[in-house]
Order: C-alpha cells, then sequence, then structure tokens
C-alpha cells in the first residue's frame, strides 16, 4: 500500500511542473508573496506539501495511529505492534503497522486509514488559506526522511 507512489503519475505529470513553477517564481520575485502580487499562481499542491502534512507517517497518516495506540489500547498485541513500527513510522514506512495489526483486511482500521486522507488534505487546505502554512518554494526531499523534517521545511521553520 504505497498511496504515495500510487500518485506518481500525478506527481511526474501535475504535482513536479507546479513544484518546479514555484522554484522559479520565487527565484524571479525573491519571495512567494511578491510572486502572488505580480499576479502569479502559487500551487499549494505540490508533493513536497503531500509529504509535509497528508502522508503523516506514510499513506493512511499511520503515525497518529501508532501514537492513539501507545495512549489509549489496552490490547497488549496492539501495543507491541506499535512498538515495533514506531521508528520505521517516524521515517514515513508504515508496512509494519500496516500488516501487524492488520489494517489492511480490517473494515474497522480500513476504513478511517481511507477517509483520513482527505480529512488532512482539507485541514491542510484550511490551514493555508488561513496563512498559518506559509507559502514556501520546496522541492521535494527524500521519502523516508523523518516527519519533523517534511513539515519543518515548507514553513521555513
Amino acid at each position: 500500500m504505497h498511496g504515495s507512489l500510487a500518485l506518481s503519475a500525478l506527481d511526474s505529470g501535475i504535482m513536479t511542473p507546479w513544484a518546479l513553477e514555484n522554484i522559479s517564481l520565487y527565484q524571479q520575485y525573491g519571495s512567494v508573496e511578491a510572486a502572488v502580487a505580480a499576479g502569479h499562481q502559487f500551487h499549494m499542491w505540490a508533493k513536497p506539501m503531500l509529504d509535509s502534512y497528508i502522508f503523516l507517517g506514510g499513506t493512511g497518516a499511520t503515525l497518529g495511529l501508532i501514537i492513539a495506540i501507545f495512549i489509549a489500547s489496552r490490547r497488549e498485541d496492539h501495543r507491541q505492534v506499535a512498538k515495533l513500527a514506531l521508528p520505521s513510522g517516524l521515517f514515513q514506512i508504515n508496512e509494519p503497522i500496516l500488516f501487524g495489526l492488520p489494517i489492511i483486511m480490517n473494515p474497522v482500521m480500513f476504513i478511517p486509514f481511507i477517509l483520513i486522507q482527505p480529512l488532512l488534505a482539507a485541514i491542510t487546505m484550511t490551514a493555508y488559506t488561513l496563512g498559518i502554512i506559509r507559502r514556501s518554494p520546496t522541492w521535494r526531499r527524500g521519502q523516508c526522511r523523518p516527519v519533523w523534517v517534511h513539515s519543518l521545511t515548507p514553513t521555513a521553520a
């Protein structure tokens, strides 16, 4: 279940040119705000934005599930899987949690796994629109970087 790889055609054909255009505008105008003021469009849905705010811990934002298991689960088997999945989940690799619980063949866990992505997209878009997330021209980094590195880079924090 590699959601980001499933989106590779969209990434290569649409999101990569958008990211390149964002970088070009930044280089030409010196800031995103100046480029927007000059009438150019800044593309929010370039790949770095997805990696930073929507694929938290891998497809399905499973890092949140791992943390929720540590906080609320009383099932020892789930806690054991979460302990094993945490190190890889921090680097956006989620196969241990996907197949360890299992999420894929379990409708109780699979349905939230699918629905979290659009929810995170809506939250990200709202935060972006309200100015909570800064517009920043970033190029994609390695897919397996820690979650906090992905989130700090686009905001120039």
